[in-house]
């Protein structure tokens, strides 16, 4: 190779290598043009992270239940809380909680209804569950108290009790004794729908000589103590046992149940003979536990010597007096105007209601002007 080829050989090379300089040259004129722009640009702040705005809850205003008035205004205005219902969690079939554990019973499809006709919607209810032995203490933790609740003159001087309980009471009941259906009882008979009754006194108290009664503590079933050494304060039920019955029946202490279950199983397991109580109450025992039976004792109460069961709501004995009166307003009108309080009632005792309103109350009740501020009959207009 002659020296004239190594320059041009040279040369070739070199061309070569300026024409990839260029190339790279004109590839970072646009990053080179970039980046001088951008430090002739002001300095920008970033955007703040918005801080999450927390809200703050509603507290809500006491309501005030010291006058009819008050009371409607209060329900009426979506700023005061809502009613407070403690209800018995074993007092089966009128306010009990089920074996899943949801709340039940009469009293309970009453307070819904009356929440509807208060409030226009069942939302937000406040249940507070008490036992059922405590229904009778004294508290104001609450606003309304239901679960099978019988008004005496001893416990109505202690709570606000319904308005009309006494003379029209929005249901009561009588007595009745829950025995195993395979107890052989004689001097009783089957009236035309099929319930027990015993034939007269000496029947029952033939029957009643020796057995192991049961009863719960704290209700007006409750023997108390001191039976059967002639107390003038024990219940009328079992005074009349003491005080009718010949040849002293040797009925027992109560027994120390602790809800009505444990009663049906003592009853089943033989410990117990029987169980006197309401017989709506002891019904809805044998309608759905298998191997009871229940004898009315409605001839003792025609005959004077037991009372009826009147039942009724608790209202705490302080500033509720408006509420007291609306609830019991509200409850009448529930047996006038659409028959409401009947479809509860067969509902849960399987036969038509006996509680009735006379026409007079009911046309006066239509137009009360409480019951027409409430939610029911505004939305009604």
């Amino acid at each position: 190779m002659t020296k004239k080829d190594d320059i041009s050989n040279l040369y070739t090379l070199v061309k070569y290598l300026m024409v990839i300089a260029i190339i790279g040259l004109l590839l970072t004129i646009p990053i080179a043009i970039t980046t001088i722009a951008s430090m002739f640009k002001p300095t920008q702040t970033p955007a703040p992270i918005p801080t999450p705005t927390l809200s703050t809850p509603t507290v809500l205003r006491e309501p005030d239940f010291s006058s009819p008035q008050s009371t409607v205004d209060s329900v009426n205005d979506p700023s005061v809380r809502r009613l407070k219902i403690e209800f018995g969690r074993d007092s089966q079939p009128y306010s009990f909680l089920g074996d899943d554990g949801q709340i039940n019973g009469f009293d309970i499809a009453l307070l819904q209804e009356i929440e509807i006709r208060l409030y226009g919607n069942t939302n937000e209810k406040s249940y507070i569950p008490i036992q059922t032995d405590e229904k009778i203490k004294e508290s104001n933790n609450f606003d309304i108290r239901i679960g099978a609740i019988s008004g005496t003159p001893e416990r109505c001087s202690v709570f606000y009790c319904l308005t009309f309980y006494d003379q029209n009471p929005y249901i009561s009941d009588n007595p009745g004794i829950l025995i195993r259906s395979s107890d052989n009882v004689t001097g009783i008979f089957a009236d035309n729908n099929g319930a027990l009754h015993f034939i007269n006194d000496d029947s029952f108290c033939s029957y009643i000589k020796g057995k192991r009664v049961g009863f719960i503590r704290n209700t007006t079933s409750d023997q108390s103590s001191n039976l059967n050494n002639g107390n003038q304060n024990q219940d009328p039920k079992t005074k009349f046992i003491t005080d009718h019955c010949p040849s002293d029946p040797q009925i027992p202490v109560p027994t120390e149940a602790v809800n009505k279950k444990d009663l049906l199983n003592k009853i089943s397991n033989n410990t117990l003979d029987a169980y006197i109580t309401d017989s709506k109450i002891l019904k809805f025992h044998a309608n759905f536990t298998s191997g009871f039976k229940v004898i009315n004792l409605d001839n003792l109460v025609s005959a004077e010597k037991i009372p009826t069961e009147k039942y009724t709501f608790f209202f705490p004995a302080t500033n509720h007096t408006g509420l007291r009166e609306i609830i019991s307003l509200v409850l009448q009108d529930m047996k006038c105007d659409n028959g409401k309080f009947d479809e509860i009632y067969k509902e849960y005792f399987q036969d038509a209601s006996t509680f009735i309103v006379d026409a007079n109350t009911c046309s006066a009740l239509k137009s009360n002007p409480f019951l027409n501020q409430l939610k029911y009959r505004t939305q009604k207009q």
